[in-house]
C-alpha cells in the first residue's frame, strides 16, 4: 500500500525563503563546535514582530548594543573597562535614511522612529535580540534589580529591547525619570571622566596632589618668615632679643623678644594674610619662628651666596684668597677667608672683594694655618 503524503508536502516554501529547521541546522557547525558571536537566527526575533520582520540576519554591527546585554549575570563574564568606553562612546547608530522594521500592533502597523535618538542621547537602537531600542546607561550600568514591582524587574530598555511602539513616547519619558536610570546615567558620565583622565582619578596620584598641594600652602607660610631674616640679614639688624620662644600674641612688657619677632608682628598689623594663616594652623611645635629655625635659614641662605660666589669665580677663573686668622669674644680662634676676583656687573668688569667663610683654626703655626686653608676648600659646602 502506497504511503498516504502528509498535507504540507503539497505546498511549496516562498522563493528567497527558508524553512525554520533548515535556518537551525545551517546555524549549527557540522563539527560541534558554536557558531561566532555575530551569527544569529531567526529564533532571536520577537514574537510579536510582523513576518517583514522575520528575517535571518547573520551579522550584526560589532558595536551593537545588543551585544551588551546582560542576559544572566553567572553566565557572562563582565565587560571591560575599554568595552564599556567604546559602548558608549562609538554604539552603533543607524543613519538617516535606515528603514526601520515595521511591528504589526492590534490592526496598525508602527516603526522606531529616527528622531527618538535625537531626543533622547542615551537611547541606542539593535538590531539584535529582534530589533528594537535600548538605553546606553542602563544595559551598562543599571543595578541588578529596579525600585519598581519587587525585584529583577529591568526589562524593557534594559534587558529586552523595547519594541512595541505605540506608547513608546510614554516609557521613554517614564524611563528617564526613574530612579535606576539616574542612577545608572550618573555611573556613566562618572566613568567617562574617568576614564577620559586615568592619570588624574588615581588614587595614588589624587594623594600625592593632596601631599604637593600641602607642601606647597606650607612654604607659602613660611615666605614672610624668610624675608623678615632676609631683611635683618642685609640691614645688619640683629634678631634675638632677651627672650624669644613662645607665642607671637604673648608680648611681656618687661622682656624685649628682639626685632626678628617684633617685625613679625608688625607684618600682622599691617595685614600678611600668609603668615597670619600660617601661625593660626600651625602647630604650636611647627610654627618655624624659634631660634632653632632661624639659625637654619641663616645657615641656609650662607649656603646659597657662597655658591652664587663660587659659580662667578669659576666664570672669572682667575682669583687670590685673602685670609687673616683672630680670636672672637668667645675666644675662639677663626679663620676669615675673603676672594678677589674680576667679575661682570652691568656689562662692566669690575673687581670684586667678598667675604666667604669663617672657619676655626686648631693650629696657628706655619704648618697649620695652610692645613686649614687646604680643608677649607675641600669642603663641598
Amino acid at each position: 500500500m502506497k504511503r498516504q503524503e502528509k498535507l504540507t508536502n503539497f505546498f511549496s516554501t516562498e522563493p528567497g525563503t527558508v524553512a525554520e529547521g533548515d535556518l537551525q541546522t545551517s546555524s549549527t557547525q557540522q563539527d560541534g563546535a558554536e557558531s561566532p558571536p555575530i551569527i544569529e537566527t531567526l529564533d532571536e526575533c520577537d514574537s510579536n514582530a510582523s513576518p517583514a520582520v522575520k528575517k535571518p540576519r547573520l551579522a550584526f554591527d560589532p558595536m551593537d548594543i545588543g551585544r551588551f546585554v546582560r542576559k544572566s549575570s553567572s553566565l557572562h563574564a563582565p565587560l571591560t573597562e575599554e568595552e564599556r568606553f567604546k559602548a558608549l562612546t562609538d554604539c552603533w547608530k543607524p543613519d538617516e535614511h535606515y528603514q526601520f522594521p515595521k511591528v504589526l500592533e492590534s490592526t496598525r502597523t508602527r516603526a522606531f522612529q529616527h528622531h527618538y535618538l535625537v531626543k533622547w542621547p542615551w537611547l541606542a537602537y539593535s538590531e539584535m535580540h529582534g530589533g528594537g531600542a535600548f538605553c546606553k546607561y542602563c544595559v551598562l550600568f543599571a543595578r541588578e534589580t529596579s525600585d519598581q514591582r519587587g525585584p529583577n524587574f529591568l526589562g524593557v530598555l534594559v534587558a529586552k529591547p523595547l519594541n512595541k511602539y505605540k506608547k513608546a513616547l510614554d516609557i521613554l519619558k517614564n524611563h528617564e525619570r526613574c530612579q535606576y536610570h539616574c542612577e545608572a546615567k550618573g555611573k556613566a558620565e562618572k566613568f567617562l571622566d574617568w576614564y577620559n583622565d586615568k592619570v588624574g582619578h588615581d588614587l595614588r596620584n589624587r594623594l600625592l596632589a593632596a601631599r604637593e598641594e600641602q607642601v606647597k600652602k606650607n612654604r607659602q607660610g613660611l615666605v614672610p618668615i624668610i624675608r623678615t631674616i632676609l631683611l635683618c640679614g642685609k640691614q645688619n639688624i640683629p634678631l634675638r632679643g632677651h627672650r624669644d620662644d613662645g607665642s607671637l600674641s604673648a608680648v611681656d612688657g618687661n622682656n624685649n623678644d628682639g626685632n626678628f619677632r617684633a617685625l613679625l608682628r608688625y607684618r600682622l598689623d599691617a595685614g600678611d594674610r600668609l603668615l597670619e594663616e600660617h601661625l593660626n594652623s600651625a602647630k604650636k611645635n611647627a610654627t618655624y619662628v624659634s631660634h632653632t629655625f632661624q639659625n637654619e635659614i641663616i645657615s641656609t641662605i650662607g649656603k646659597i651666596i657662597r655658591r652664587r660666589i663660587v659659580a662667578e669665580v669659576k666664570v672669572a677663573k682667575f682669583f687670590a684668597v685673602l685670609a687673616d686668622e683672630s680670636r672672637d669674644v668667645g675666644k675662639t680662634d677663626q679663620l676669615t677667608v675673603c676672594l678677589r676676583y674680576v667679575g661682570g656687573e652691568d656689562n662692566q668688569h669690575v673687581v670684586k672683594e667678598v667675604f666667604l667663610k669663617f672657619s676655626d683654626v686648631e693650629e696657628k703655626t706655619g704648618s697649620g694655618l695652610p692645613a686649614a686653608y687646604s680643608v677649607f676648600f675641600k669642603k663641598k659646602d
